[in-house]
């Protein structure tokens, strides 16, 4: 029953199956783990296959997929030095794209290269670019965040997030038994609800310090 109380918490939504492979330990993968293999969240009252997710699952994942950096949207990106081992990483679905590189920002001349995927390409400049898939932009986000996970700023952003999911898991597993008459269920639905909210937002965070550095340092 906790996954109904849970669901007045969240409007309806489509969910989009497709799904960027991330390394198995990454945040990214972490935070959808723990809704997709979680028990409470699946027994929502209908007889799926263990394969199939939950109308609340695939809600929750939704809800997710919308805090987190939409890093496929285009964007001005500020490169320090480049060498064709260490280039600048272009994430796109496609075999290739075009791609304008600033060389002098001064003069606004923007020289226009194709990237092909996973190809290194020098621009005339002295960039080099290298279009990759998603999931190999992801492993390098995630490989950036490990080298700076132990910072104090970001140690507390993981603190919160495991206390986020912690209490949540504790909440859900109080509430499996509730029905919306059960006594305490409407203070339960609202514990849930911050819980959620602290969850969400600890990893929206995180993610931003990520998307942040991907400016610049994730090569």
């Amino acid at each position: 029953m906790a996954s109904r109380i849970l669901q007045s918490v969240i409007r309806a939504r489509t969910f989009s199956s497709s799904a960027i492979h991330a390394p198995a330990n990454s945040v990214y993968s972490r935070v959808r783990n723990f809704i997709i293999n979680n028990e409470v969240l699946r027994s929502d009252g209908h007889k799926e296959p263990k394969q199939t997710l939950s109308k609340m699952q695939k809600e929750l994942l939704q809800q997710i997929e919308e805090v987190d950096i939409n890093y496929r949207e285009f964007k001005l990106r500020y490169s320090g030095k480049t060498t064709e081992n260490l280039p600048n990483l272009i994430p796109f679905d496609e075999e290739r794209r075009m791609m304008g590189c600033i060389c002098h920002e001064d003069t606004h001349h923007i020289s226009y290269l194709l990237l092909y995927k996973g190809l290194t390409t020098r621009c005339k400049c002295g960039h080099w670019f290298k279009l990759v898939d998603f999931n190999e932009y992801e492993a390098a986000r995630d490989r950036y965040w490990k080298k700076i996970e132990r910072e104090p700023e970001n140690q507390k952003l993981m603190n919160q997030l495991n206390d986020a999911e912690d209490e949540m898991q504790r909440l859900l597993d109080a509430s499996k038994d509730m029905t919306e008459s059960s006594p305490g269920s409407t203070e339960m639905l609202d514990k849930l609800a911050i819980q959620w909210q602290k969850y969400r937002e600890a990893y929206h965070l995180i993610r931003k310090k990520i998307d942040e550095a991907c400016l610049t340092d994730i090569r």
